[in-house]
């Protein structure tokens, strides 16, 4: 592994994703709140009503699904990923994992980022529609996939860390798909999909 680096004080022990509860308006200069595209004048158009962004915590022991998986270069180092949701919003769907590692190769004390996970690959999970023949990979907004980021996504050794993806939301009235962390290994198979 190449990738592993001493433990820093920006890895926490609990397993958090930020998750926004609502907008918040912003102060513009003149005190009031800023305008949404499109609208006129101080404070029109205001948006969000559901208060302050919030912090929503992962409990890495309720999941859908669990599996563990040997990586290929290391076998004996291992990954347990669970299968904590996928909700859709709007036109997308939001995947999140929890991701533990219990790499024997490494001490407890060093770093393990999901890049070292995917044996210095990208973090790409992928839904399989099978009964609508599709595919849904991760979202782009320009270079950049909307999932986790495959380095600064870290924890501990044996300490779980929440990962997540964005997919367009899957057609066809579809209430189930197969998610696929990675070509290599067996696929969550029917996993629900939260409306």
């Amino acid at each position: 592994m190449s990738r592993f680096r001493p433990k820093r004080a920006a890895v926490l022990a609990a397993v958090t994703v930020l998750s926004v509860a609502g907008l918040v308006g912003c102060s513009d200069k003149d005190g009031g709140t800023a305008s949404s595209p499109g609208s006129t004048g101080p404070g029109a158009g205001k948006v969000g009503t559901g208060g302050p962004a919030q912090v929503a915590t992962v409990d890495p022991d309720k999941v859908l699904a669990r599996q563990t998986f040997k990586l290929r270069r290391t076998p004996e180092d291992t990954v347990e990923v669970g299968v904590v949701s996928l909700v859709v919003t709007g036109k997308v769907a939001t995947l999140t994992l929890v991701m533990t590692p219990r790499f024997k190769s490494v001490p407890a004390d060093m770093a393990v980022s999901v890049y070292d996970i995917y044996e210095n690959g990208v973090f790409g999970p992928y839904l399989l529609d099978l009964a609508n023949l599709k595919r849904y990979d991760v979202v782009r907004s320009g270079p950049k996939e909307l999932a986790s980021d495959s380095v600064h996504t870290e924890t501990v050794n044996g300490t779980p860390m929440s990962a997540y993806a964005v997919f367009a939301a899957p057609q066809d009235g579809a209430t189930e798909v197969d998610v696929h962390i990675a070509d290599w290994w067996p696929a969550f198979k029917a996993v629900p999909v939260q409306r």
